[in-house]
Protein backbone atom coordinates (compact mmCIF):
# COMPACT_ATOMS: atom_id res chain seq x y z
CA UNK A 1 0.00 0.00 0.00
CA UNK A 2 1.56 3.27 -1.10
CA UNK A 3 1.82 6.20 1.25
CA UNK A 4 0.03 9.43 0.38
CA UNK A 5 2.31 12.03 -1.13
CA UNK A 6 3.20 15.00 1.09
CA UNK A 7 1.60 18.38 0.41
CA UNK A 8 3.15 20.36 -2.43
CA UNK A 9 3.70 23.99 -1.28
CA UNK A 10 3.67 25.16 -4.91
CA UNK A 11 0.17 23.83 -5.38
CA UNK A 12 -2.39 26.16 -3.72
CA UNK A 13 -4.83 23.29 -3.21
CA UNK A 14 -2.20 21.41 -1.15
CA UNK A 15 -1.27 24.28 1.14
CA UNK A 16 -2.36 24.15 4.72
CA UNK A 17 -4.32 27.14 5.90
CA UNK A 18 -4.13 26.83 9.69
CA UNK A 19 -5.21 30.44 10.04
CA UNK A 20 -8.75 29.24 9.35
CA UNK A 21 -8.60 27.69 12.80
CA UNK A 22 -8.44 31.21 14.26
CA UNK A 23 -11.66 32.14 12.51
CA UNK A 24 -13.33 28.94 13.68
CA UNK A 25 -12.22 29.63 17.24
CA UNK A 26 -13.63 33.14 17.15
CA UNK A 27 -16.92 31.94 15.61
CA UNK A 28 -17.33 29.37 18.40
CA UNK A 29 -15.98 31.34 21.35
CA UNK A 30 -17.54 34.78 20.91
CA UNK A 31 -21.22 33.80 20.46
CA UNK A 32 -21.08 31.21 23.25
CA UNK A 33 -19.34 33.65 25.56
CA UNK A 34 -21.95 36.33 24.86
CA UNK A 35 -24.73 33.79 25.41
CA UNK A 36 -23.37 32.82 28.82
CA UNK A 37 -22.87 36.47 29.76
CA UNK A 38 -26.45 37.38 28.82
CA UNK A 39 -28.19 34.30 30.23
CA UNK A 40 -26.14 33.76 33.38
CA UNK A 41 -25.17 37.39 33.93
CA UNK A 42 -21.62 36.31 34.72
CA UNK A 43 -19.08 38.07 32.49
CA UNK A 44 -16.09 36.35 34.11
CA UNK A 45 -17.39 32.83 33.52
CA UNK A 46 -18.32 33.85 29.98
CA UNK A 47 -14.81 35.17 29.36
CA UNK A 48 -13.22 32.04 30.83
CA UNK A 49 -15.36 29.82 28.62
CA UNK A 50 -14.61 31.89 25.52
CA UNK A 51 -10.87 31.80 26.20
CA UNK A 52 -10.96 28.06 26.87
CA UNK A 53 -12.66 27.54 23.52
CA UNK A 54 -10.53 29.94 21.49
CA UNK A 55 -7.00 29.14 22.66
CA UNK A 56 -6.91 25.49 21.44
CA UNK A 57 -7.76 26.70 17.92
CA UNK A 58 -5.12 29.40 18.20
CA UNK A 59 -2.59 26.81 19.37
CA UNK A 60 -3.44 24.64 16.37
CA UNK A 61 -2.96 27.57 14.01
CA UNK A 62 0.42 28.38 15.53
CA UNK A 63 1.60 24.76 15.56
CA UNK A 64 0.79 24.12 11.91
CA UNK A 65 1.68 27.49 10.44
CA UNK A 66 4.95 27.80 8.56
CA UNK A 67 5.40 31.34 9.88
CA UNK A 68 3.01 32.11 12.76
CA UNK A 69 4.51 35.55 13.38
CA UNK A 70 3.48 36.70 9.90
CA UNK A 71 -0.18 36.22 10.81
CA UNK A 72 -0.16 36.77 14.56
CA UNK A 73 2.28 39.57 15.29
CA UNK A 74 3.86 38.79 18.68
CA UNK A 75 3.85 42.36 20.02
CA UNK A 76 0.17 43.10 19.27
CA UNK A 77 -0.79 39.67 20.56
CA UNK A 78 1.00 40.32 23.85
CA UNK A 79 -0.50 43.81 24.10
CA UNK A 80 -4.00 42.45 23.45
CA UNK A 81 -3.52 39.78 26.12
CA UNK A 82 -2.37 42.38 28.64
CA UNK A 83 -5.30 44.70 27.90
CA UNK A 84 -7.85 41.88 28.16
CA UNK A 85 -6.26 40.70 31.40
CA UNK A 86 -6.43 44.20 32.89
CA UNK A 87 -10.07 44.58 31.87
CA UNK A 88 -11.00 41.22 33.39
CA UNK A 89 -9.21 42.11 36.62
CA UNK A 90 -11.18 45.38 36.76
CA UNK A 91 -14.45 43.53 36.09
CA UNK A 92 -13.59 41.15 38.91
CA UNK A 93 -13.21 44.10 41.27
CA UNK A 94 -16.47 45.66 40.11
CA UNK A 95 -18.51 42.50 40.61
CA UNK A 96 -16.90 41.69 43.95
CA UNK A 97 -14.90 38.69 42.73
CA UNK A 98 -11.33 39.96 42.49
CA UNK A 99 -9.70 36.52 42.69
CA UNK A 100 -11.78 35.21 39.81
CA UNK A 101 -11.09 38.32 37.76
CA UNK A 102 -7.37 37.93 38.36
CA UNK A 103 -7.45 34.22 37.51
CA UNK A 104 -9.35 34.73 34.26
CA UNK A 105 -7.09 37.66 33.42
CA UNK A 106 -4.05 35.43 33.85
CA UNK A 107 -5.75 32.82 31.68
CA UNK A 108 -5.97 35.51 29.00
CA UNK A 109 -2.43 36.84 29.21
CA UNK A 110 -0.25 33.80 30.02
CA UNK A 111 -0.73 32.12 26.60
CA UNK A 112 0.11 35.39 24.85
CA UNK A 113 3.31 35.65 26.91
CA UNK A 114 4.17 32.07 25.97
CA UNK A 115 3.59 32.91 22.32
CA UNK A 116 5.66 36.09 22.45
CA UNK A 117 8.57 34.40 24.18
CA UNK A 118 8.75 31.89 21.31
CA UNK A 119 8.13 34.11 18.29
CA UNK A 120 8.75 37.67 19.43
CA UNK A 121 11.93 39.68 19.76
CA UNK A 122 14.39 38.36 22.34
CA UNK A 123 14.16 41.37 24.60
CA UNK A 124 13.83 40.84 28.35
CA UNK A 125 12.20 43.74 30.20
CA UNK A 126 13.42 42.21 33.45
CA UNK A 127 16.46 40.20 34.44
CA UNK A 128 15.80 36.47 35.00
CA UNK A 129 15.85 36.70 38.84
CA UNK A 130 13.48 39.67 38.69
CA UNK A 131 11.16 37.73 36.38
CA UNK A 132 11.04 34.85 38.83
CA UNK A 133 10.43 37.23 41.72
CA UNK A 134 7.61 39.00 39.88
CA UNK A 135 5.93 35.71 39.01
CA UNK A 136 6.18 34.58 42.62
CA UNK A 137 4.67 37.84 43.85
CA UNK A 138 1.76 37.62 41.40
CA UNK A 139 1.12 34.01 42.41
CA UNK A 140 1.21 34.90 46.10
CA UNK A 141 -1.12 37.86 45.59
CA UNK A 142 -3.58 35.76 43.59
CA UNK A 143 -3.66 33.08 46.28
CA UNK A 144 -3.90 35.58 49.13
CA UNK A 145 -6.75 37.47 47.46
CA UNK A 146 -8.59 34.21 46.86
CA UNK A 147 -8.23 33.00 50.43
CA UNK A 148 -9.03 36.45 51.82
CA UNK A 149 -12.26 36.76 49.85
CA UNK A 150 -13.48 33.21 50.30
CA UNK A 151 -12.65 32.30 46.68
CA UNK A 152 -9.70 30.06 47.35
CA UNK A 153 -10.08 27.88 44.26
CA UNK A 154 -9.93 30.87 41.92
CA UNK A 155 -6.94 32.17 43.84
CA UNK A 156 -5.22 28.81 43.50
CA UNK A 157 -5.89 28.69 39.75
CA UNK A 158 -4.49 32.19 39.37
CA UNK A 159 -1.40 31.26 41.35
CA UNK A 160 -0.79 28.18 39.21
CA UNK A 161 -1.17 30.16 35.99
CA UNK A 162 1.29 32.77 37.25
CA UNK A 163 3.79 30.09 38.30
CA UNK A 164 3.56 28.18 35.03
CA UNK A 165 3.82 31.33 32.93
CA UNK A 166 6.88 32.50 34.86
CA UNK A 167 8.58 29.11 34.71
CA UNK A 168 8.00 28.84 30.97
CA UNK A 169 9.24 32.40 30.37
CA UNK A 170 12.37 31.81 32.42
CA UNK A 171 12.98 28.48 30.70
CA UNK A 172 12.83 30.13 27.27
CA UNK A 173 14.55 33.45 27.96
CA UNK A 174 16.23 33.19 31.32
CA UNK A 175 19.61 32.02 32.44
CA UNK A 176 19.92 28.30 33.04
CA UNK A 177 20.38 27.16 36.61
CA UNK A 178 23.60 25.42 37.47
CA UNK A 179 23.25 21.77 38.48
CA UNK A 180 23.20 22.46 42.21
CA UNK A 181 20.69 25.30 41.97
CA UNK A 182 18.54 23.25 39.64
CA UNK A 183 18.36 20.38 42.13
CA UNK A 184 17.48 22.81 44.92
CA UNK A 185 14.71 24.46 42.90
CA UNK A 186 13.21 21.18 41.68
CA UNK A 187 13.45 19.56 45.10
CA UNK A 188 12.03 22.67 46.73
CA UNK A 189 9.06 22.69 44.35
CA UNK A 190 8.24 19.04 45.00
CA UNK A 191 8.68 19.33 48.76
CA UNK A 192 6.63 22.55 48.86
CA UNK A 193 3.88 20.82 46.90
CA UNK A 194 3.62 18.10 49.54
CA UNK A 195 3.68 20.60 52.40
CA UNK A 196 1.06 22.81 50.74
CA UNK A 197 -1.32 19.88 50.22
CA UNK A 198 -0.90 18.71 53.82
CA UNK A 199 -1.39 22.23 55.21
CA UNK A 200 -4.41 22.80 53.00
CA UNK A 201 -6.05 19.55 54.11
CA UNK A 202 -5.53 20.51 57.75
CA UNK A 203 -7.01 23.96 57.06
CA UNK A 204 -10.02 22.50 55.27
CA UNK A 205 -8.93 23.79 51.85
CA UNK A 206 -7.98 20.48 50.25
CA UNK A 207 -8.92 21.46 46.68
CA UNK A 208 -6.90 24.66 46.92
CA UNK A 209 -3.91 22.70 48.17
CA UNK A 210 -4.15 20.14 45.39
CA UNK A 211 -4.32 22.85 42.71
CA UNK A 212 -1.38 24.80 44.12
CA UNK A 213 0.57 21.58 44.65
CA UNK A 214 -0.01 20.64 41.03
CA UNK A 215 1.31 24.02 39.98
CA UNK A 216 4.48 23.60 42.04
CA UNK A 217 5.09 20.13 40.62
CA UNK A 218 4.58 21.50 37.11
CA UNK A 219 7.09 24.29 37.76
CA UNK A 220 9.62 21.78 39.05
CA UNK A 221 9.07 19.67 35.95
CA UNK A 222 9.65 22.67 33.67
CA UNK A 223 12.89 23.53 35.47
CA UNK A 224 14.07 19.91 35.34
CA UNK A 225 13.20 19.66 31.66
CA UNK A 226 15.23 22.83 30.98
CA UNK A 227 18.23 21.27 32.68
CA UNK A 228 17.89 18.09 30.63
CA UNK A 229 17.71 20.06 27.39
CA UNK A 230 20.76 22.11 28.38
CA UNK A 231 22.77 18.98 29.17
CA UNK A 232 21.80 17.36 25.87
CA UNK A 233 22.84 20.53 24.01
CA UNK A 234 26.21 20.65 25.74
CA UNK A 235 26.85 17.01 25.04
Amino acid sequence: MSRPSPPDPSNPSDRRVPEIALAVGVVLAVPLGLFVALVEGDPLSAAALALALFYPFAAYAVAFSDDPASVLRPNPVLAAGAVVAALLAIVGLLVGRPATGLAVGLLAVVPTVAYHVRYGASVDPLAPPQTLALGGVVAAVALAVGLGTGDGLAGAVGAVLALLGTADYHDRRGERFDRRSERLVVGGCFLSAVLVVVAAVIAGQAIVGVVVGFGLVAVGTVVARGGVVQNETLS
